[in-house]
């Protein structure tokens, strides 16, 4: 499980190597994720893949943005998966009473 308070940055790291190089897809919930035109209208402006599809942003992140992600991992030897259980905390509060 992956926790992140509410409204900070998260990075998810797909550890994948290989030769040759593998492709990443990320998915969110079992559906991939587009990184072009047809990024979920939820996730707009949110989300960008960094280091050739190796890492996943997520920005301001929000409770509803609590899912399965994973990163797959595909070449000529096969497929590789690794999934990220995303729970969002709420932010912190300190209160003197």
């Amino acid at each position: 499980m992956v926790e992140v308070i509410e409204n900070h940055t998260l990075y998810l790291v797909c550890p994948a190597e290989g030769t040759p190089q593998p492709s990443i897809l990320w998915l969110r919930d079992d559906i991939p994720m587009m990184m072009d035109d047809e990024v979920d209208a939820a996730l707009v402006g949110k989300v960008r893949e960094m280091s050739s599809g190796r890492q996943l942003e997520l920005r301001q992140v929000r409770v509803e943005d609590e899912a399965v992600f994973q990163c797959r991992a595909t070449n000529v030897a096969g497929q590789q998966s690794k999934r990220f259980q995303l729970r969002v905390l709420g932010k912190p509060t300190c209160k003197i009473r």
